[in-house]
């Protein structure tokens, strides 16, 4: 069933992030979180805030899936990155979020995946925003 922002609205916020993280659980992240935006514009160096990759940003949500087996952290980074990996996880679960919100709050969402660095494996210019997400 599709909601306007404004019917939403009437729940607010916290009923917003619940029901994010509830759905990123369900869809198998061990950890999610809404994260402050303020706290990521401050804290993120100039060119790596979000409002500088995407300007019309309203808020973050950070992820995280299981790690790698014991096996697959002795691999070079750039076979990690292809062996084993958890990123096919934390992808799929990326992209059911950014549909979610679509569906239920009725405002555009996008995902973004971790940047692949094919000699160092995957990295995140974000990787900070974990440390910071609310977690209420």
């Amino acid at each position: 069933m599709k909601h306007s922002t404004e019917e939403f609205a009437g729940d607010g916020p916290a009923a917003a992030k619940r029901a994010i993280v509830d759905y990123c659980s369900k869809r198998g992240a061990l950890a999610a979180g809404v994260a402050d935006l303020e706290v990521l514009e401050r804290i993120a160096p100039p060119g790596h805030r979000p409002a500088d990759l995407m300007p019309r940003v309203k808020s973050v949500i950070s992820l995280g899936v299981g790690g790698q087996t014991r096996g697959a952290w002795q691999l070079p980074a750039k076979a990690m990155a292809y062996s084993g990996s958890t990123e096919v996880r934390a992808y799929s679960v990326a992209y059911a979020c950014a549909f979610f919100i679509e569906q239920k709050f009725g405002a555009p969402s996008a995902y973004v995946p971790p940047d692949m660095d094919p000699e160092s494996g995957p990295r995140v210019p974000a990787a900070a925003a974990g440390s910071h997400a609310n977690k209420d």
